[in-house]
């Protein structure tokens, strides 16, 4: 029932940062079996949200959280409620030279300055950002932050060496760490408020953008999102 001639009109997908990892290899699978096109545009959750509320042609958001899909529900943005297709985690990602292995030495290396900027993403618009400095509140450390405009931004500041140490999400941490130079330990969920990553059709979407939302929660993107690091709801 998916199978349909790619639409003439591009079919754009707000998608969160964290999503830049996997989202590639779940629309490709998607075209492969469905012969359906979409096109990703990344962004932290909140700018996309804005841009949203703002009549930005997008018919999709994939959001890092489910609060931000929440707004577009009362705007009257959407069409139908937000649905969860995973479960945002939180890791602590570290250049090797650092020292840092978990928060116990995070603070330890702030404390001899060898970690003197801690990247995260920008709280104001990015449910990662958000979910990062509630971890740091909650251990009561108060490093000196560098802020991305988004998760994946983030973590290029500690791959650059703009920052030594950075909270950011588990999905991009475990790419990183691939380049070498680098180390992450996932952070206990518990830690933070839980990151139920959910989507919204925008009203007036097309056939398209729905047979991706379909595919969203089929088993093979979920197999996808849970090889890359996520929790599946």
């Amino acid at each position: 029932s998916l199978a349909a001639p790619a639409a003439a009109t591009p079919v754009i997908i707000a998608a969160a940062a964290d999503l830049r990892g996997v989202l590639p290899a779940i629309i490709a699978d998607f075209r492969a079996a469905t012969g359906r096109q979409v096109t990703p545009v990344f962004a932290a959750t909140g700018s996309l949200t804005q841009q949203l509320l703002n009549g930005a042609p997008h018919q999709i958001l994939l959001a890092a959280d489910s609060d931000y899909p929440a707004r577009l529900v009362a705007a009257g943005k959407v069409d139908g409620p937000p649905r969860p297709y995973a479960l945002g985690q939180l890791a602590l990602l570290a250049r090797t030279g650092s020292g840092v292995r978990d928060l116990a030495s995070l603070r330890a290396a702030i404390a001899a300055g060898r970690v003197r900027r801690v990247a995260i993403a920008n709280p104001t618009v990015a449910p990662y950002g958000r979910a990062a400095q509630a971890v740091l509140d909650g251990t009561g450390l108060k490093p000196p932050l560098v802020l991305g405009e988004n998760v994946a931004q983030a973590v290029q500041f500690i791959i650059s060496g703009g920052a030594e140490a950075g909270i950011v999400s588990a999905a991009l941490a475990r790419e990183a760490v691939k380049r070498g130079g680098l180390v992450m330990v996932d952070l206990p969920a518990g830690a933070h408020p839980p990151l139920v990553q959910s989507l919204v059709l925008m009203r007036g979407a097309g056939p398209d953008a729905r047979a991706f939302a379909a595919w969203m929660a089929g088993p093979q993107a979920r197999a996808r999102l849970a090889a890359a690091g996520f929790g599946l709801p």
